[in-house]
């Protein structure tokens, strides 16, 4: 499933601004190094590399081919929620996290928390930083939820994501469905339900090659 935020010509336009300019960019480089592979890509792989006259070197899935490498995220893990996880049920978790670089508006959180709240699951919510636009570096949550969410959540900054996926506590996740979430899930050892939120423009695309895996 796909939840989409809007965005408008506004948001059209500049995303095709970015990937004309990572087009150009790369016509003129030495060679593009991607994470990804040729099994999950083949004809997007074959197409790259009849259109664009330099090598390409598809090395993905790297959080595999690496897993014990320090994150590259400034933010710190909060291992204590593998613990909480190991307290819930086999796959009753519901995981919510939207990356390092996606936002939403604080109307965005105010109507997710109470959907969080209101579906009764037990969750995981990885709140960090920065989330939400214009807010404090920590964004606060409605008044209420605490109470109406008590002993059945988690809230935490920043999660270790590989590990999180791979937990059988975890039985979906609700993502903005950016390239290393859907590489981490897509590999992870347990399959499970997405629910996806548009957040940058290209979701959708990244959205359908999932349901094509499954």
């Amino acid at each position: 499933m796909t939840f989409g935020n809007g965005g408008g010509d506004h948001r059209h336009n500049l995303i095709v601004e970015i990937l004309s300019r990572a087009v150009a960019a790369s016509r003129t480089s030495s060679g593009l190094i991607l994470n990804t592979f040729n099994a999950l890509e083949t004809s997007e792989m074959a197409a790259l590399r009849r259109d664009i006259d330099v090598p390409v070197f598809d090395v993905g899935p790297l959080h595999k081919l690496s897993p014990a490498a320090p994150s590259s995220s400034l933010l710190k893990h909060d291992r204590g929620c593998l613990e909480w996880l190991d307290a819930q049920a086999p796959a009753s978790v519901l995981y919510v996290s939207f990356g390092s670089i996606a936002s939403m508006s604080a109307a965005e959180l105010v109507d997710m928390a109470w959907g969080i709240a209101n579906s009764g699951h037990p969750f995981l919510w990885v709140l960090r930083p920065g989330l939400v636009r214009g807010a404090p570096t920590q964004a606060t949550l409605p008044d209420g939820f605490d109470d109406s969410t008590r002993g059945r959540g988690a809230v935490v900054s920043w999660a270790p994501q590989d590990e999180v996926l791979a937990h059988c506590a975890v039985g979906g996740f609700f993502t903005h469905s950016g390239w290393n979430s859907m590489l981490e899930e897509g590999f992870a050892e347990r399959r499970r339900s997405w629910v996806r939120r548009r957040a940058l423009g290209c979701e959708e695309t990244r959205a359908k090659l999932v349901y094509d895996m499954e």
